[in-house]
């Protein structure tokens, strides 16, 4: 017996109900007593890196960072694991745009939804969001007419996904 989606809904509830530290507590209880699960090891990475986000804590989405370029090698899981990673390089790079800071940190994140997307098919609305949030690196960095292709590429897929037809209308 390992970990199960039992353990990963109670992370999640305990991030979307504001108790971010602690899941972290929680996840790291599940790394002592399942230290070589497979499924911990694809997952904590993501969920390192949204509590690290809510934080404002970069040594929590770094070591998230890091779990899932651990976990690249299981290739069931390759696109939501570039995805997660993708998602930690932004985080960063929003802390550090409050600190007037580079953007290294965004070119790493539009590298990862770039390597994400580039294989065929997949889970329709995890290619959802690699659209979208590839779109939204671009739109960061001023190069709307990117953005926009981005966008367009997710409503491709769902024409009535809110945050593509949101971020479109404000990238025009």
């Amino acid at each position: 017996m390992g970990v199960n989606n039992q353990d990963f809904g109670k992370i999640d509830h305990l991030i979307s109900t504001g108790q971010v530290k602690k899941a972290v507590k929680f996840i790291r209880e599940l790394e002592i007593r399942f230290p070589n699960d497979s499924n911990l090891n694809v997952n904590k990475g993501a969920f390192l890196i949204d509590c690290g986000s809510v934080l404002g804590t970069e040594s929590l989405i770094q070591e998230g960072i890091e779990a899932c370029l651990n976990a690249l090698n299981n290739k069931e899981h390759i696109k939501n694991i570039k995805y997660n990673i993708a998602n930690g390089y932004s985080a960063l790079w929003k802390i550090e745009q409050s600190k007037n800071i580079g953007d290294e940190n965004l070119q790493e994140s539009k590298k990862y939804y770039r390597e994400a997307l580039q294989n065929e098919g997949g889970d329709p609305n995890l290619l959802l969001r690699l659209w979208t949030n590839f779109g939204n690196c671009y739109d960061h960095i001023g190069r709307s007419v990117e953005s926009i292709e981005c966008y367009e590429n997710a409503l491709k897929i769902d024409p009535k996904f809110h945050m593509a037809l949101g971020n479109k209308g404000i990238a025009l």
